[in-house]
């Protein structure tokens, strides 16, 4: 294991805790902007953050050898594996993103502070699983650098999509934060804050990219080598 690899989890603990605690929260509640930058914060800086500290080896590492044992069974069960796999993960991301900005849950998790909280659980869960098979350092589990470049890029239209909705909408989506024009243009500016978290995709599949050349490139210089 990386020297690295703990001081990673415990920054993306850091800053899931951060993002979800006051002031931070506390804005959250009277700001739709502020909302969704919550949401990108957990989705986009501390679950890969999380993910590159490998949460599974780092956790089974620090347990004793009974726990270590228990959490290995339930890690590799069969119903861990399919949750964990990379399709599976793909679409409970979207699905959270969507599921959650386009019906009455985010409306209704402004102003019950238990769904809220839910709904924090709900896109740092999914989001370390996505993120797992894009740049995470548990055996197993990141994908090679073709497929995880389509893996991410196809994972943009998540943010896209809500955030183009919202800035494009005439009329107030979450009429939680009001429903005057200081709200609808509260709501674009948040729109403008969701599609600015799918950079963070872009970036890890240029990082995957870039990745796939150097390893073409030492192919290419092994193969000269022997020739």
């Amino acid at each position: 294991m990386r020297r690295s690899t703990p001081r990673l989890l415990a920054a993306g603990v850091i800053v899931a805790t951060v993002a979800v605690s006051p002031p931070l929260d506390t804005a959250a509640d009277a700001s739709l902007p502020v909302h969704m930058a919550q949401h990108v914060v957990l989705t986009m800086v501390a679950a890969p953050l999380i993910a590159l500290g490998a949460p599974v080896s780092t956790t089974l590492a620090m347990l004793a050898p009974s726990r270590r044992r228990l959490l290995a069974r339930l890690v590799q069960s069969r119903a861990a594996r399919l949750v964990d796999s990379a399709p599976v993960a793909w679409l409970l991301y979207i699905g959270a993103v969507w599921l959650v900005h386009f019906t009455s849950f985010f409306d209704r998790a402004v102003t019950d502070e238990g769904l809220h909280a839910c709904e924090h659980v709900l896109f740092l869960a999914v989001g370390v699983l996505f993120w797992r098979h894009a740049v995470g350092r548990d055996p197993l589990v990141r994908l090679p650098p073709v497929r995880r470049i389509a893996y991410l890029m196809t994972a943009m239209p998540a943010m896209d999509v809500v955030g183009v909705w919202l800035m494009s909408s005439r009329g107030v989506e979450y009429p939680a934060y009001g429903t005057g024009p200081a709200a609808l243009e509260a709501q674009h500016t948040a729109g403008m804050v969701m599609l600015a978290g799918s950079y963070a995709l872009a970036l890890a599949a240029l990082a995957a990219a870039w990745e796939l050349v150097r390893n073409e490139q030492h192919r290419a210089d092994l193969a000269e080598r022997r020739a």
